[in-house]
């Protein structure tokens, strides 16, 4: 069956004008290819963190690529203390689930909500820093109790990875969101759905360091623990 987004509908009928993929990187500020870090590589796998967890969970992996301070971005000139080093980096991973129930119901011409037809789960973590030129992954984990719960596939239906670097956002790029995003309206309509969709699931995805230690698959920078600081 050819199943068209929910959310591709809803940007239609908002009026907004559907991109080609290159728009995205059309329309970003000059700026944007030289931003101070950038999105390498999303991966999604299961994994049984450790023999307490009942049924694997679903790990993210975030892979971040340090390039360039962000001040020294801003104006060559500047005095930093720290040229080569990038600086609070946060990362924040927005994901998006078919739920099969809802999907089921709807191909036997019941109504679905918004609400009922999608999960959409999110977290942050900020990297405290990273040198230049450096690569490192951030980790987050959706409990294995929701997956089988509600039959919840190990890729997400979409996902976007949102930048800070020291309390400033990066616009999007190609490697920030999955393929069904690419598109500018389509973006947009996902980002207001899950901004609302999130609103009931506060919680459940978590950051690396509120998950039983396991062997990562990949090198980890030092995070900022911001909840201890409250």
């Amino acid at each position: 069956m050819d199943f068209t987004p929910i959310f591709y509908r809803l940007a239609a009928l908002c009026g907004m004008l559907l991109f080609q993929a290159s728009a995205l990187a059309q329309q970003q500020p000059a700026a944007a290819g030289r931003a101070a870090v950038e999105v390498k590589a999303v991966r999604f796998a299961q994994t049984k963190v450790s023999n307490t967890v009942l049924v694997p969970m679903t790990r993210v992996e975030v892979q971040i690529l340090a390039k360039e301070n962000a001040r020294l971005l801003e104006d060559p000139k500047a005095i930093v203390p720290n040229k080569s080093w990038v600086d609070k980096i946060k990362v924040t991973v927005t994901i998006a689930y078919e739920l099969p129930a809802a999907r089921k119901a709807a191909s036997g011409g019941a109504a679905a909500s918004l609400e009922d037809r999608y999960a959409f789960y999110r977290s942050s973590v900020t990297i405290m820093t990273m040198e230049k030129n450096s690569t490192g992954s951030v980790f987050f984990y959706l409990p294995g109790e929701i997956v089988k719960r509600d039959q919840l596939k190990q890729e997400p239906y979409a996902y976007a990875i949102d930048l800070e670097v020291d309390g400033t956002s990066l616009p999007p790029s190609k490697s920030s969101v999955s393929r069904l995003l690419l598109a500018e309206a389509q973006y947009k309509a996902f980002k207001e759905m899950a901004d609302r969709g999130v609103l009931s699931t506060t919680g459940v995805l978590r950051p690396q360091y509120l998950v039983a230690t396991e062997a990562l698959p990949a090198s980890t920078p030092t995070l900022i623990r911001e909840d201890a600081a409250r």
